[in-house]
């Protein structure tokens, strides 16, 4: 016959006794006398539990000042450690969790980490398991006329004064107002310091008739005139990358 006994968690990694009992017609109890049956005693080492590693390291959720990271929870664990430092650093920052991942913040932008992972359990830690490491992202454009997305919230500017605004995305769109005078009632419009492509069009007040352009390819500035307004008008300005 053959049978499977579960070590106590109470257990101790010693020399133990185990004693297997066996009764005639039925189920003997612990510490029972009976006439018909066999009692055998063995000699048992229990080593030390063991505490497995984690597995299936991973980091999600990447910004420019944070990242998640993740790792299969370890059976008998109770909580994790987790080190992480700008990769080449001398010094690890150590934290914890109660749960197989973990949410990083205040990390720098666009610069790369290393991390590690072991698992806490009663009889004790496992060994530091490395994780792949991760860059940060670059930190996002700050731009104080946004969010100046559509006509309708165009942000106003004064003629005659130099306006230094920027495209923070690939689909960002900016729009600009302002009102001319009947002392100058004549625009013209320039574009210039471009890091990229970008295009520059005039419209009337209600964003949609177009009375100009400037659409120079490459990071040529642009430049053009509207010479035929009315003696005092509001217009749009719109700024968009070329692709």
């Amino acid at each position: 016959r053959t049978g499977t006994i579960t070590v106590p968690t109470t257990a101790t990694a010693t020399v133990t006794r185990m004693r297997i009992s066996m009764k005639y017609n039925a189920a003997p109890t612990a510490c029972e006398t009976f006439s018909y049956g066999e009692v055998e005693d063995y000699q048992v080492t229990l080593g030390a539990a063991t505490c497995g590693n984690p597995a299936s390291l991973s980091v999600s959720g990447i910004t420019s000042s944070g990242a998640t990271l993740n790792w299969g929870a370890v059976a008998g664990a109770t909580s994790y450690s987790i080190q992480y430092k700008i990769n080449g650093g001398p010094t690890w920052t150590t934290t914890t969790s109660t749960t197989n991942s973990k949410a990083l913040t205040g990390l720098a932008a666009a610069t790369t980490y290393n991390w590690q992972v072991r698992a806490t359990c009663p009889s004790g830690n496992s060994a530091y398991v490395a994780g792949a490491n991760f860059t940060t992202s670059a930190a996002p454009c700050t731009d104080s006329y946004e969010a100046n997305e559509t006509s309708a919230t165009a942000k106003t500017i004064s003629p005659n004064t130099n306006v230094s605004a920027k495209i923070c995305t690939a689909t960002d769109i900016d729009w600009f107002s302002f009102t001319s005078t009947s002392v100058a009632p004549k625009v013209k419009i320039t574009l210039t310091t471009l890091p990229a492509d970008y295009d520059v069009y005039l419209y009337a007040s209600n964003g949609t008739t177009l009375l100009g352009s400037g659409t120079n390819g490459g990071t040529t500035s642009e430049s053009f005139n509207y010479n035929t307004p009315t003696a005092a008008a509001t217009y749009r300005i719109k700024v968009v990358g070329y692709n």
